[in-house]
């Protein structure tokens, strides 16, 4: 015969304040498991978090190379048109590119822009280098 025992309000058995053989006393076990998920749901998150940011600055390095080369591409402009567009395009994104070096280069028929950069990153591990290349073919009126 099993009731609540009277000063613990555990499970006792025959009346006694002695828990049931078998059962096994589970305080703390909770601490424990937050000690062993923890670091795993934070080195997942940071993760998530470096993902995001190496893919904005990526995005930010290409939108910075097609609008240079867009803007070397135009008829009446030069290398250094390229250079200004570029730099604006950087300028807006903050520090999410540091680092960064601009190549602009024009040829009789296309305009190339190279934006180059080191995104931010989450924790002391090795900057990731970014690098986006885009060419436009030139205008030509006749």
């Amino acid at each position: 015969m099993t009731r609540l025992g009277r000063r613990t309000g555990r499970l006792s058995h025959r009346g006694t304040d002695r828990p049931r053989r078998g059962c096994r006393d589970e305080r703390g076990s909770t601490t424990v498991e937050i000690v062993i998920i923890f670091p795993v749901v934070i080195g997942i998150l940071l993760l998530a978090l470096q993902v995001a940011l190496t893919q904005y600055g990526r995005t930010l390095a290409l939108a910075a190379a097609e609008s240079g080369a867009r803007a070397g591409a135009l008829e009446t402009n030069t290398s250094a048109d390229c250079y200004q567009a570029a730099a604006a395009i950087l300028a807006s994104g903050g520090d999410a590119l540091t680092g960064t070096s601009v190549s602009c280069s024009r040829a009789a028929t296309s305009a190339t822009a190279t934006v180059t950069g080191v995104t931010l990153s989450v924790l002391p591990w090795p900057l990731p280098q970014t690098s986006a290349t885009a060419t436009m073919p030139t205008e030509r009126i006749s």
